[in-house]
């Protein structure tokens, strides 16, 4: 089984209730669902469905409905989120300005998992990864050694991983 059912399953069966914000496709919880009907889940497209999703999860954790909370595929959301700060910096020439945005991105990101730590629940963050190593490339930032890292652009790639005290590496077979 892949990575979010293998941890909805566990949780669930560990915990009890719970709910997935997920940022992945709206079918990635099928599988999960059709073994376990403990959790609830909202799919999040922008902004706007992640406040909603934050609100549900902090009154279901706040009224002891919900046990346990993932957001799933968060690199996929930081994707979106990427596009959607670097569109509002464009200029009349339909440029970008990067100073404006990445700071934005890097806050974002760290707001809303920051906020989620707070919640009276286990806490679970999926993401897919890249391979690092292998030198630098212009305009990304600069990686050392080899090793996997959530696919975050800038500094987040970094200080995101950095946040939890325990990280679990789920490799395809």
């Amino acid at each position: 089984i892949g990575k979010s059912t293998s941890i909805v399953a566990s949780a669930a069966s560990a915990f009890g209730m719970g709910y997935v914000i997920n940022c992945g496709k709206k079918t990635g919880l099928l599988d999960a669902a059709r073994r376990n009907d403990r959790f609830k889940w909202d799919t999040v497209r922008d902004e706007v469905q992640m406040e909603e999703a934050l609100k549900e999860a902090r009154r279901g954790c706040k009224d002891g409905a919900y046990k346990w909370i993932v957001i799933d595929d968060y690199n996929l959301y930081a994707s979106w989120l990427e596009v959607a700060l670097e569109d509002q910096t464009r200029n009349a020439k339909g440029e970008a300005d990067g100073r404006r945005f990445w700071r934005e991105y890097r806050k974002r990101l760290i707001n809303i998992l920051i906020r989620a730590f707070d919640f009276k629940a286990h806490f679970y963050v999926v993401s897919h990864y890249i391979e690092t190593g292998g030198g630098l490339i212009e305009g990304q930032t600069e990686k050392t050694g080899e090793g996997v890292a959530p696919p975050f652009a800038g500094a987040a790639r970094k200080e995101i991983p950095g946040m939890f005290a325990d990280v679990v590496f789920m490799a395809p077979s």
